[in-house]
């Protein structure tokens, strides 16, 4: 049987895997694999597993064990080409995301793998469709679906088929990015009729509604929701913030730009960046240190970070040991994941404010 470029780059990355650059004093990973022009789109709570997509040969989802030496292409699916994993499971069994039909039209299905069955199942792909996450629990493939003209934000659940949340007032495409553990409350972005982000969120008790913002009409997105709800992060002006619930007044994240993107369980680290970038513009922040460029952090964890460019961090571990994201080398995209030692029992003591560069893990 023919091979095809899918097939020959997946070999290529088994091959080759992924580079360990350094292992720093303090005991601290740091892998990369190549991406093209492809991404590292999340990282599971649990901090084993990352997800994401490369462009490299065609383009095709994808799922990397921290850890282990190589990526995991995504099995094809039949009768549809391109596919993007955008979302894992908070445990790292479920990867979520969508996969377009050949023809070029915008007809996709969403699907969800199962890391531990081996098993890839879909929707139908009848209509225009987008995947941008999966819920904590795994059960429900956060996106958009074509509803009677519309682009309603909406979740698809196997088995069950699509719930849809609607159309926030005044807008034309509503996506659904991210949501809490069991997708009770679920958030993302809309487009205005003149081509503005604006933020939302949907729940039982308020319905889909717009978020919060300082100014009214402000362009914006929503682009994280942490497992309890209480917490959600995005970008307001180009600027990034946290909302402490869903009705809440946002919060700018100080002195970093783009959006914030990733946080640990209760939100004491944040991280995050623009979606693209050619400047070291992804950044970290914390209560004790304030906010801080990714690359310094990676490099006082020993990483040797000569030649990177930090563009954005996606996910970061319920107990903030493990990080993923984006960053170039050398003009090519490259995925990381960095890992930080487990300090012994005893050896130091953490204050109420979770440190970032020593951690204890959550029991």
């Amino acid at each position: 049987m023919a091979r095809t470029p899918c097939d020959v780059f997946a070999t290529v990355l088994a091959a080759v895997g992924c580079g360990v650059l350094a292992t720093g004093a303090v005991g601290a990973t740091f892998q990369t694999v190549p991406l093209g022009s492809g991404s590292i789109t999340r990282l599971s709570s649990d901090g084993t597993t990352a997800v994401g997509y490369a462009t490299q040969g065609c383009t095709h989802g994808l799922y990397w064990r921290t850890g282990q030496p190589s990526v995991v292409s995504l099995p094809a699916i039949t009768g549809l080409s391109v596919s993007v994993a955008r979302g894992v499971s908070a445990n790292g069994r479920y990867v979520g995301g969508s996969a377009n039909v050949p023809s070029g039209t915008p007809l996709a299905a969403a699907f969800r793998f199962d890391t531990l069955t081996n098993t890839m199942v879909a929707s139908t792909p009848d209509r225009v469709t987008f995947a941008y996450g999966i819920s904590g629990d795994g059960q429900q493939v956060l996106g958009a679906h074509e509803d009677a003209g519309n682009i309603d934000c909406a979740s698809w659940q196997p088995g069950q088929g699509w719930l849809y949340h609607g159309l926030v007032p005044d807008t034309i495409f509503n996506f659904t990015v991210d949501s809490n553990y069991d997708a009770s409350l679920v958030a993302g972005y809309a487009y205005d009729p003149i081509g503005n982000k604006r933020a939302f969120c949907w729940d039982m008790a308020g319905g889909l509604r717009l978020m919060p913002t300082f100014v009214p009409f402000e362009a914006g997105e929503v682009a994280d929701v942490n497992n309890d709800g209480t917490v959600l992060l995005g970008g307001l002006q180009g600027l990034p913030v946290r909302w402490n619930g869903p009705n809440a007044a946002p919060q700018y994240i100080p002195a970093a730009m783009g959006a914030a993107r990733a946080m640990n369980a209760d939100a004491s680290i944040i991280a995050g960046g623009p979606s693209s970038s050619t400047n070291n513009d992804a950044f970290i922040w914390d209560a004790v240190h304030g906010t801080r460029s990714f690359y310094d952090f990676a490099a006082s964890e020993g990483v040797n970070v000569t030649g990177l460019n930090f563009v954005n961090v996606t996910g970061i571990s319920e107990d903030g040991l493990v990080f993923a994201g984006n960053l170039t080398q050398g003009g090519v995209k490259r995925g990381f994941i960095l890992s930080l030692a487990i300090p012994a029992p005893g050896a130091i003591a953490v204050a109420p404010v979770v440190l970032v560069c020593a951690l204890r893990r959550r029991r």
